[in-house]
């Protein structure tokens, strides 16, 4: 029997890029067993969303994790565009996800909302939720997984400070 049988996964983290690299690229590099990765990635998501939740700050933990929805959008998206299947862009559809995000960001306080970088972001939503809103039954064309590469894109590059 395997370990991976026995539900033993591993995964590995290459670090590299140096201090420009860890401010201005993918410095931290993940591989493994997708079923190990999704299972660590969830770890720390509920860590880190606890974490947050628990020093009371229920807003710094919902853009926390909508900055981290979206770059995840934005790397899929990516490479779809790059590499296209109707199957790989079937795995953009998740209007509930942005529906949640799109309701908590509405809830914010009005001092919150009115942020320049909160502002971008509730601006950019209401593309990304039609972009990732199609029936389940007929995936996004290769130019709509551009166009939410695109949109993604910007609202990721507005939250790190960058003009895209």
């Amino acid at each position: 029997m395997t370990l991976s049988q026995r539900g033993i996964h591993f995964i590995g983290m290459g670090i590299s890029g140096g201090k420009k690299g860890a401010f201005l690229g993918p410095s931290l590099m993940p591989g493994g067993e997708a079923l190990g990765m999704d299972e660590e990635l969830e770890a720390v998501q509920n860590e880190l969303a606890s974490a947050m939740q628990g020093q009371g700050d229920r807003e710094l933990a919902t853009l926390m994790a909508l900055g981290g929805w979206l770059r995840t959008i934005e790397i899929v998206s990516g490479h779809l565009a790059g590499h296209y299947s109707a199957e790989g862009a079937a795995l953009l559809r998740q209007p509930a996800v942005c529906n949640f995000f799109t309701a908590r960001v509405g809830e914010m306080p009005a001092r919150i909302q009115a942020a320049p970088l909160v502002v971008a972001i509730r601006d950019g939503l209401p593309q990304i939720q039609k972009l990732v809103s199609f029936s389940p039954d007929l995936p996004p064309s290769a130019d709509d997984v551009r166009k939410l590469n695109e949109a993604a894109g910007g609202i990721i590059a507005a939250i790190a400070g960058k003009e895209k």
